[in-house]
């Protein structure tokens, strides 16, 4: 019985061998082709190639020599997509920056996105009352490339802050100048520049009727000769203005029709973002619906009413009616002083609640950080802002917005310990100030013309994290996280970083891959039958064991049965035998 099993398994095994065999085969013989059919091939390849090239050349041609001919007017009305991308500095107040590269030698320059101010200036590299700053500073005593703007130029009346007189008899020969002073001591002072500018995702890629537009128009820069305050701290060269005023930058962009449309949006993750000019960009929207906060009037800021504030699950609101606006160079949201203490209350009252389950942590006041607790262990202190912090409600005109705990708090380190802080400080204004911490995780968009600021979730991150290099050195340790978090509230693939339309799904084109992936499953199709068969033959083997113990037992029963039979038959013959020798003796 073992030989023929042994039997059966070699042929199965055989069959199957000569199964692949015949199609690995038929796969090669698929792939491979006569030597001079493929040379063939190539040859027509070639020619269709070359015939390609030569279209190409001549297309190139006949546009060229049309955009040479064309008008310079026409070059002047086309638009272009200008797309930023925008980094977050670590180092001091965690603000957001862009780049952007000026002149004929496309210096770069980096400028800090300011939604207050109206300004777009950098330090000139002969000053010496300007800060430490990332990159090279505006050269100045370079006149070919910065033209000084005089106070008779008809682009120094766009520009913000100026304090040319037009009715001036020497305006010809004066600079547009420029000074401006904050409350808080914040101030720039210098003149403009009249230069080329490149945006950063277009100047690689920028075709030259795109750098015919830009040399076409006089884009005037600030040469800031003095900095006061924050703009002297910061790491960023320069400061660009996209305040509400219509002399903004944004404005210039608008008026000297290089962008379509008066608007630009802000789209801020943990790490970096986006900002979109002229146009709404939905590539990385999470949703279709855009909701709209209404603008009070044209004053310098982005002004609106804030109608209500609710913390956690109380209806209640903090506030009645109050005037708010945003500004981006603020990383926490400030609020009026009795405002601020209301929602610190309603804030410890939602903790020691159900819902808080008293696993908020212990709040204390810290200076310069607001309410803070203390953690010893960074994957536990976000589990406890993700589960146990409240909710905060803002009321607008228009709709609510749910601002959840993991974009509003503020991580702070030093050694061991870990703080989490409520982002909200106070002020004795009777206005609200949303800083970057309301914008993350959201593209922020800033209609003009229709006077309304829109809102939408967005995945502002778009593209891998960046690198030490960038940040100068220092890596904040909350990065990516909220960015994490935010999504996988959303639902995406458990907070992994998701980029909408450019998810790559496995595709095996390589014929080596699929000759292994078609004998790794012949093989394992032949291990199954195999096991099947031995299976079964077992099986079998089982079952005739059985038959064969009970045939044994029937044997040996029948054979007992038998002799016992038998010897009952010799008794009675004896006793036969016996009865008669006694009937005899009787007689």
């Amino acid at each position: 019985m073992s030989k023929l099993k042994l039997a059966i398994i070699i042929l199965i095994i055989s069959a199957c061998l000569s199964q692949i065999k015949q199609t690995s085969t038929g796969k090669k013989t698929s792939h491979t082709k006569p030597k001079k059919e493929e040379k063939a091939q190539k040859a027509v390849k070639t020619q269709k190639v070359e015939k390609a090239q030569k279209v190409e050349k001549a297309q190139k041609v006949e546009m060229t020599q049309n955009a040479e001919n064309a008008p310079k007017e026409e070059d002047k009305n086309q638009k272009f997509k200008l797309l930023q991308t925008l980094y977050r500095d670590f180092s001091y107040n965690n603000y957001y920056y862009t780049a952007l590269y000026i002149g004929d030698k496309q210096v770069k320059q980096t400028f800090l996105i300011d939604t207050v101010t109206s300004m777009m200036s950098s330090p000139c590299v002969q000053s010496n009352y300007c800060g430490k700053h990332k990159t090279h500073y505006l050269d100045d005593s370079d006149k070919k490339s910065n033209v000084p703007l005089k106070c008779s130029s008809k682009v120094c009346n766009m520009v913000p802050s100026t304090e040319c007189n037009q009715e001036d008899e020497n305006k010809d020969k004066k600079n547009c100048a420029f000074y401006i002073q904050k409350s808080n001591g914040d101030g720039l002072k210098g003149y403009y520049l009249s230069n080329i500018v490149y945006f950063e995702e277009a100047q690689n890629s920028a075709s030259e009727n795109q750098k015919k537009v830009f040399r076409s128009h006089a884009l005037p820069i600030g040469c800031t000769s003095v900095e006061y305050g924050f703009y002297k701290e910061m790491k960023a060269d320069g400061v660009m203005g996209l305040n509400n005023e219509d002399n903004s930058f944004i404005s210039l962009l608008y008026n000297l029709k290089i962008i379509d449309k008066n608007l630009f949006s802000l789209c801020l993750g943990s790490e970096r973002g986006y900002m979109s000019l002229g146009e709404i960009d939905t590539t990385y929207h999470f949703s279709k619906t855009i909701n709209y906060i209404p603008l009070v009037n044209s004053s310098q800021f982005y002004t609106f009413y804030l109608n209500g504030i609710l913390v956690g699950y109380n209806k209640d609101s903090l506030i009645t009616k109050i005037k708010g606006y945003i500004d981006t160079t603020r990383e926490y949201t400030v609020l009026p002083k009795d405002t601020y203490k209301l929602l610190i209350k309603e804030f410890e009252d939602f903790c020691s609640s159900k819902k808080g389950k008293n696993k908020c942590g212990k709040m204390a006041y810290e200076k310069d950080l607001g309410y803070c607790a203390d953690f010893s262990n960074k994957d536990y202190l976000l589990k406890v802002v993700k589960e146990y912090w409240p909710n905060i409600t803002l009321q607008f005109n228009n709709f609510n917005y749910v601002w959840k705990p993991i974009n509003y708090y503020h991580y702070y380190s030093k050694g061991n310990i870990m703080k989490a802080c409520i982002g909200f400080k106070s002020h004795r204004a009777e206005k609200a100030i949303l800083g970057t911490n309301f914008m993350q995780g959201n593209d922020v968009i800033f209609e003009r013309e229709n006077k309304s600021i829109g809102i939408v979730p967005a995945d502002c991150a778009r593209k891998s994290p960046i690198s030490k290099a960038e940040t100068n050195g220092k890596i904040n340790p909350d990065i990516g996280i909220r960015e994490k978090i935010h999504n996988a509230i959303l639902g995406n693939n458990e907070g992994l970083t998701f980029i909408k339309g450019k998810n790559k799904e496995l595709e095996f084109n390589s014929p080596r891959v699929l000759n292994f992936v078609i004998l790794l499953i012949s093989f394992l199709i032949i291990v199954i039958v195999v096991l099947i068969v031995v299976i079964v033959l077992m099986y079998k083997n089982k079952e005739y064991s059985k038959l064969q113990t009970v045939s044994d037992e029937s044997n040996k029963y029948t054979q007992n049965n038998v002799m016992e039979e038998i010897n009952d038959t010799k008794i009675t013959q004896e006793e036969v035998q016996f009865l008669k020798n006694m009937m005899k003796n009787t007689h």
